[in-house]
């Protein structure tokens, strides 16, 4: 009798894991980030959980200031993203600075990921070729896209060309169109969907922590990720320290490390709410602000 109920709380176990976050309670959230640089503010990020039908839909920004020489360059990356009940990929879209789109897309077992941008952009072969999961990527490649990007905010961009438009009008001109390319930069088949992060992406990082358990025997854990800027899917791993306080709080420390980046977060152990993330490649800590219940 009494290895027969053993036997069903190990299956009771076992079941519960498998039931997707939100048939679990987990509340909808929304938060924001204070993200800094050897002290100094740098930039912030906000993000939004809601529940759907079929999952969770997420809504997030980051605005991003980086040095480039002497001068400083804003980034500003808005997200969208329709996640299954567990946060794995569903769609998944990323505007950086009005003029490149990042679209990542999971059905029939297969991801795909594109990029649309300017064609000049492209003629300049600065937009990767489409690849298998197989293939090996440079995360330089990223980087080298955004320093293309037009950096200044949207309403001076606007201004600049409805002035434009309305020149081209009084001299009889047609108004120029950017004409832009959509090209796929990946197409991978995967049993089960993985989940997202994305460079300096900071609003996906607290929806994935929530999918690191944090109690149980196994502290390390392997995870699968998919990096649309860089066309990249790979697996993260999750160390899970022991608890720790944190400010009036009870928190895990969490060191996650991948070939493609390494982080350490700080996240609260009753609902998994991150407080911290920290990425030493990038040099860049972003600092929790308000998390408030929908």
């Amino acid at each position: 009798m009494f290895r027969r109920i053993i036997l069903l709380i190990a299956m009771l176990i076992i079941v519960i894991s498998f039931i997707p976050l939100a048939s679990q309670g987990l509340p909808p959230e929304k938060g924001y980030f204070n993200i800094q640089s050897g002290g100094e503010t740098v930039g912030a990020a906000g993000y939004e959980l809601s529940m759907s039908p079929r999952g969770w839909n997420l809504n997030g920004w980051t605005i991003l200031s980086a040095k480039a020489g002497k001068s400083s360059k804003t980034m500003r990356m808005y997200v969208t993203a329709k996640l299954d009940g567990n946060m794995r990929l569903c769609l998944y879209e990323l505007n950086v600075n009005d003029n490149m789109r990042f679209t990542a897309i999971y059905a029939d077992n297969t991801v795909t990921v594109s990029v649309e941008m300017p064609k000049e952009s492209h003629d300049s072969g600065t937009v990767q070729e489409k690849k298998s999961v197989s293939g090996v990527s440079d995360a330089r490649s990223s980087q080298r896209r955004m320093e293309t990007e037009d950096m200044r905010p949207s309403s001076a961009k606007e201004n600049e060309t409805d002035s434009k438009t309305q020149n081209a009008t009084q001299n009889n001109e047609k108004p120029k169109t950017v004409d832009k390319q959509t090209r796929e930069t990946l197409e991978a088949h995967m049993d089960i969907a993985p989940f997202i992060l994305d460079a300096n992406c900071f609003p996906l990082w607290p929806i994935f922590i929530k999918r690191v358990k944090l109690h149980g025997e196994s502290s390390i854990q392997t995870l699968p990720i998919l990096m649309p800027q860089i066309a990249r899917i790979t697996n993260i791993t999750a160390q899970v320290g022991h608890s720790e306080p944190y400010r009036d709080k009870t928190a895990y420390r969490i060191l996650f490390s991948s070939s493609e980046m390494e982080a350490t977060a700080i996240v609260d152990s009753l609902n998994s709410r991150l407080y911290v993330i920290e990425l030493p490649r990038n040099g860049l800590t972003a600092h929790y602000l308000s998390l408030i219940h929908i």
